[in-house]
């Protein structure tokens, strides 16, 4: 008996470190959507400009990452400093100046 019910603790233990983690990223991805257009973009030029260790070995096992809504004016930037790791970005959704009104809309880049 006493073997069943360390068997069911472990399962258990198991379990709620399991829900643990997945509540962990559920706040991360709710904390993401709280940002700001322009916070967001911002956190996309830095990661661009400033990956981290384990970002550079995802990119150098052919990882792809997806910037969403950069201006026309971050991608250059990012093209200029960071151009030998370009092969591991896309850039969606760019926002470009209109010419009549002045204001940043996306490009319809069929994403």
């Amino acid at each position: 008996m006493s073997t069943t019910i360390a068997t069911y603790g472990s399962r258990i233990r198991r379990l709620a470190a399991a829900l643990a983690a997945a509540a962990a990223l559920g706040a991360g991805a709710q904390q993401a959507q709280a940002m700001t257009d322009a916070e967001y973009r911002a956190w996309q030029v830095e990661r661009a400009l400033h990956p981290s260790p384990a970002q550079l070995e995802r990119e150098r096992a052919g990882k792809v990452y997806i910037y969403d809504g950069l201006t026309e004016a971050d991608i250059e930037r990012i093209l200029e400093e960071a151009f030998d790791r370009v092969d591991a970005m896309m850039f969606v959704r760019v926002q470009v100046e209109d010419p009549d009104t002045g204001e940043l809309v996306a490009l319809d880049d069929g994403c």
